[in-house]
């Protein structure tokens, strides 16, 4: 197995979420829940009338770690290319 799959120790989830725009102005997004071993658990999509990304998101984060609690995962790595918004989580 690849070292990019192996992320992080046993135990732990990466959630992958990634916000877009759509020509027609809809907002859309969509993340993955993977294990350490880079095996797909879940993922789950959304659409939003926010119309700030930051907002829209971090909404998406929000889903995401909601939805990994909910199946009792508790060691949790969020991945999201808005550095902004990591920075303040």
């Amino acid at each position: 197995m690849s070292e990019d799959l192996q992320w992080h120790s046993r135990g732990w989830i990466k959630i992958n979420v990634d916000g877009s725009i759509s020509m027609s102005n809809n907002k859309a997004t969509i993340g993955a829940m993977r294990d350490s071993n880079g095996n797909w658990l879940t993922s789950f999509a959304m659409i939003t009338g926010v119309s700030d990304i930051f907002q829209f998101e971090a909404q998406a984060v929000v889903k995401g770690l909601k939805l990994a609690w909910s199946k009792g995962f508790s060691q949790v790595k969020v991945n999201c290319d808005n550095a902004m918004l990591i920075d303040t989580i």
